[in-house]
């Protein structure tokens, strides 16, 4: 990171530390923030934004009484962030693409009628999972779906074991993880693994898709 980035992001932080309460107020102030810069740097403090300050900086908060805009306000960014994003990554462009995209959407007026959109925009990318963004060298092991499916026929003793260790009680995550690596390692080669670790990923998901509706229903008893 270049001198300049560091000092950005000890201004960040700082706000951080003064308007921790909730991810709407710090993203209300990060935004005063970039407005009071020269406009030839405000996309910098936008990229370290969103590259170099975690979601985790305001865990001791969480003030839900605190003014947020309305909720259409949020629906509308969070739709248009979702198909910007959705658009965006399949390209896998360079980092500083990536961001100047990002940050020229931000800055359309044709977008966002006013600055609480604006703000709730930058609110909606920098939580979403797929921030920060990284560029991929390569764009990893393709096959098809019936070589998928010989594969996964073949090593399907193994995907059982692996079924079994996702779901019993283990003292430490990190049993789990090393009982899964053994396994993946004592597998033939590159498309083997591939196989089993799509399989333990999809394994994974579905559980934590079934857990949120489970939440969600108990909600709406």
């Amino acid at each position: 990171m270049s001198e300049t980035d560091e000092m950005i992001l000890e201004a960040l932080r700082g706000t951080a530390e003064q308007h921790k309460r909730s991810p709407w107020e710090f993203c209300q102030e990060v935004w005063k923030l970039m407005q009071q810069k020269p406009e030839s740097e405000q996309e910098r403090y936008f990229r370290v934004f969103l590259q170099e300050i975690d979601l985790s900086i305001l865990a001791d908060s969480g003030d839900g009484n605190l003014p947020q805009p309305d909720e259409d306000c949020f629906t509308e960014a969070d739709a248009i962030a979702d198909k910007v994003l959705g658009n965006l990554l399949p390209k896998n462009p360079q980092e500083a693409d990536f961001y100047h995209t990002l940050w020229e959407k931000l800055c359309d007026s044709l977008l966002f009628s006013d600055e609480a959109h604006q703000i709730a925009f930058l609110m909606r990318l920098w939580m979403d999972l797929r921030i920060p963004y990284f560029h991929r060298d390569s764009m990893g092991l393709e096959m098809d779906d019936a070589e998928f499916q010989v594969i996964f026929e073949k090593i399907l003793p193994v995907l059982k074991k692996a079924q079994f260790l996702l779901v019993v009680r283990f003292r430490q995550k990190t049993q789990r993880t090393s009982l899964l690596i053994e396994l993946a390692n004592g597998l033939a080669d590159d498309a083997e693994r591939a196989v089993f670790w799509a399989f333990v990923i999809s394994r994974i998901t579905l559980s934590e898709r079934r857990i949120a509706e489970r939440d969600g229903a108990k909600r709406g008893a």
